[in-house]
């Protein structure tokens, strides 16, 4: 994997955001492709593929390219604070 996270436009990580709670999922993997990351989302620019409730945080971890971005502990966070309300 290639880690984006730092160069991917805020309104594609709503899309995924928005994708998941749409499937009722508070946390899971959701895959896009994207045309062009650079222009204004519209349905001919990008796709969501899939979701994945068991989404695989590893690739996170370890990317081919890019930084460890520490997912499990963002995971866990949003459990326990799903618990606690």
């Amino acid at each position: 994997s290639i880690d984006v996270t730092d160069t991917m436009p805020d309104y594609y990580k709503d899309v995924a955001v928005r994708a998941a709670a749409a499937a009722g999922l508070r946390i899971a993997g959701v895959d896009i492709i994207i045309s062009d990351s650079d222009a204004e989302p519209s349905p001919a620019n990008y796709i969501v593929v899939e979701l994945n409730a068991p989404a695989m945080l590893s690739m996170h971890d370890f990317p081919y390219i890019g930084e460890n971005r520490n997912v499990e502990k963002y995971v866990l966070d949003c459990i326990f604070n799903i618990k606690n309300k």
